[in-house]
């Protein structure tokens, strides 16, 4: 375990490259979430709760929730910063926060994720206190954003938008399919003139089951209003993520 003392933030510098950019060159959501478990990777390293400490138990940490609010998304090659600090245990879920700013020191994201340990040959969630207790016991009163990434209730009406068959490249190093893959789906069911003429101001993204190699899944959309957005996927009726964005 880890027993020197460990920095409360991290932070790294970067500017978003042409891989990371969307068609109006600026970062993508999806960039930005992986850049963010990357981050959160390096820091729980610190705290002695890494892929590498884990994986020697056959525990792994599991992204469950996240939300994001957006004031703008930084362009192609502007230089920015991002934040992060674990906040503290809430019931099962281990709270992380992130902040992304300009070179101003202006915030340009903010997200809030909740994070489980699953035991990878039972698939089993564990308590994040037997495990690590000594994460357990820090509370950070600091928030990027208050409000907790909550269930997300479904709108009334739902319609299929299209079937999508689990391939390969959607696979992580866990054997499932990698969280910001349910991103980029979600977001290919959203019009694409309506992603290059507005901007996303929020997301969250719940994942409440495993997809595997072959899976077939079936995305639904909705659109409560003109500027929200709802989206599901769904295999043998069995409810495997949901997103809910805003735009402006």
């Amino acid at each position: 375990m880890q027993n020197q003392p460990v920095a409360v933030h991290t932070a790294r510098s970067f500017k978003p490259g042409t891989h990371d950019v969307e068609v109006n060159k600026r970062l993508k959501l999806t960039s930005f979430l992986q850049i963010t478990q990357e981050a959160a990777e390096e820091h729980a390293t610190l705290y002695g709760c890494g892929y590498h400490h884990l994986i020697e138990q056959q525990i792994v940490w599991v992204l469950s929730r996240v939300k994001v609010e957006i004031a703008r998304m930084p362009e192609w090659g502007e230089a920015v910063r991002l934040k992060t600090w674990h906040k503290r245990v809430e019931r099962i879920f281990a709270l992380r926060d992130f902040i992304l700013y300009d070179a101003c020191k202006t915030p340009l994201v903010k997200a809030t994720s909740a994070w489980l340990l699953m035991d990878v040959h039972t698939r089993k969630m564990l308590r994040v206190e037997q495990i690590l207790p000594h994460l357990a016991q820090i509370n950070i009163p600091q928030d990027a954003i208050s409000a907790l990434p909550d269930k997300i209730p479904a709108p009334d009406s739902l319609a299929l938008h299209h079937l999508h068959t689990v391939r390969f490249s959607d696979i992580d190093l866990n054997g499932h399919v990698n969280n910001t893959k349910y991103v980029e789906w979600a977001l290919d069911c959203l019009p694409f003139e309506t992603l290059c003429h507005n901007q996303l101001s929020h997301f969250q993204i719940n994942f409440n089951l495993e997809a595997r190699h072959d899976d077939p899944i079936a995305l639904f959309h909705a659109s409560p209003s003109p500027q929200t957005h709802y989206v599901t996927g769904v295999r043998d009726g069995q409810n495997l993520f949901q997103v809910v964005c805003g735009l402006r």
